[in-house]
């Protein structure tokens, strides 16, 4: 069994990615999506949750995490 990558592990990759920082972008929230939606869905007033979905606020979250990822790793 591979050993579990920690937050660091997952910076210095996403550091390192350089031109395909995008793809590794993709593949780190991939990989933490399921736990990232508990946690929106959690955090959600109940009436926002009906208007919308826990998904939506975490897909206009990724829009933003692409933009400003490059700020992070400065």
């Amino acid at each position: 069994m591979p050993a579990e990558r920690t937050p660091d592990d997952e910076a210095a990759r996403l550091q390192e990615a350089g031109t395909d920082r995008g793809e590794v972008l993709g593949e780190l929230l991939d990989r933490h999506r399921r736990r990232l939606l508990r946690m929106v869905h959690l955090r959600m007033d109940p009436r926002l949750k009906a208007r919308v979905g826990a998904s939506d606020v975490l897909q206009d979250a990724i829009v933003e995490i692409s933009k400003r990822v490059g700020d992070y790793l400065v």
